[in-house]
């Protein structure tokens, strides 16, 4: 068997998904190639995820995401060329690790006549924000519906349960295959509070909120900081770490409204590349993770992080997270939008993690995001089409019962 692995994007979640499926597909004797772009061939993000498996795989960059073009022109383009690497490769199964973006349009150009050359391939697809099923059937989520009844994605797995629960009542559904897949937690061991404050040069005393990741203005970096300066006078104890690196802009934007907390020990900023190792002890030296992001609908990478670790979150009260992080006690949620609301529930949740401890239905979510249960159902599709044995796995609905 040939696999293509077709994923342009390099930054956050995209390429530690993409690298797994890979190395799950060598190990199988799948023949393997990954098609980018050449923005990320020129990254840190390739060799630190494929930089292991390179001599057994092939990796191709023949486009380019950087572009001032309209979204639509934008992905026609990469529509098209994914089109003219299936042409080039001739692959019996292909995998796109994120193709929210890319499946309207490649409906639209396969209505057209374009994809031709997709005819008797089987398409594997991983969906990770699918929001038009979050939406109140608007003209927009009506025809984003539209379009992935229509596309030539016929195995869907979706990161967001909750939206997988919507789309299986559907029914143009049912001549789908249909599954959630683990948003995973890529855990590191956990390291011990102090160990890993050490480690962040922290100190060991206060109430550590942290917020890492890539720091981009969508995360709601900014409304957490007003909260924090508001509320920071009634709570001394408190503690904020910002670590990840910033999109330009934001350091100034940062700066501007922290005033003196770095001078007074009370804000640390960390605007730099986290490793793997950085994140881990970033989320370790926490006593609540921070992950609320205006008007997000999907899962979040972080949160199922905190949750491998064993750290409640404060995330948004919109999507998946609004749904599954009361349903199985992660945490608290808010309104990031609300400035008048958002130091209250700071508060609220900082008093919360002072007693927190995972609830059964959250050990049971930390077995699904397992990286080798990622790997599992990931390849679950390809091992049925190779005439391999079935391997036991924990589905979403062994955690939502």
């Amino acid at each position: 068997m040939k696999l293509m692995l077709f994923e342009p994007a390099y930054q956050g979640h995209f390429f530690q998904y993409a690298a797994r499926i890979a190395r799950s597909a060598l190990d199988l004797g799948v023949e393997t190639t990954l098609v980018t772009s050449v923005e990320a061939e020129k990254s840190r993000e390739l060799s630190e995820h494929f930089g292991p498996l390179a001599a057994r795989l092939t990796i191709q960059a023949p486009l380019s995401v950087e572009s001032n073009r309209a979204a639509a022109a934008y992905w026609a383009a990469i529509c098209l060329k994914f089109i003219a690497a299936v042409k080039e490769h001739k692959p019996d199964h292909i995998i796109i690790p994120f193709a929210d973006g890319l499946t309207p349009m490649l409906t639209i150009l396969c209505k057209l006549g374009a994809g031709r050359a997709l005819r008797g391939r089987e398409i594997e697809a991983i969906f990770l924000r699918t929001s038009f099923l979050y939406r109140n059937r608007d003209t927009r989520s009506v025809i984003t519906e539209l379009l992935y009844r229509a596309s030539p994605v016929k195995t869907m797995r979706f990161l967001d349960g909750v939206t997988c629960e919507r789309l299986k009542l559907r029914p143009w559904s049912r001549n789908r295959s249909i599954m959630v897949i683990p948003d995973f937690s890529d855990t590191l061991p956990s390291i011990p509070k102090s160990a890993a404050r050490a480690a962040l040069g922290l100190e060991q005393t206060g109430e550590w909120i942290v917020c890492a990741g890539v720091m981009h203005p969508r995360k709601g970096i900014l409304q957490l900081l007003r909260a924090f300066v508001e509320l920071e006078p009634r709570r001394p104890e408190m503690r904020l770490l910002i670590a990840g690196e910033f999109y330009p802009g934001m350091a100034e934007q940062v700066s501007r409204i922290s005033g003196d907390l770095a001078a007074r020990g009370k804000l640390v900023l960390k605007n730099q590349f986290l490793n793997a190792e950085d994140l881990n002890a970033a989320l370790c030296a926490a006593e609540l993770v921070a992950a609320a992001y205006p008007g997000r609908l999907g899962t979040s990478g972080i949160v199922s992080r905190a949750v491998g670790h064993d750290r409640p979150v404060l995330t948004q009260y919109q999507g998946w997270c609004g749904q599954i992080v009361p349903r199985l006690k992660l945490g608290t949620v808010l309104d990031p939008a609300d400035a008048a609301t958002y130091p209250s529930k700071l508060a609220a949740g900082l008093d919360m993690a002072r007693t927190w401890t995972p609830s059964p239905a959250a050990e049971r979510l930390k077995q699904f995001w397992r990286p080798e249960n990622f790997d599992r159902l990931c390849i679950s599709r390809m091992r049925q089409r190779l005439g391999l044995p079935v391997v036991p796995a924990c589905h979403w609905d062994d955690v939502v019962g």
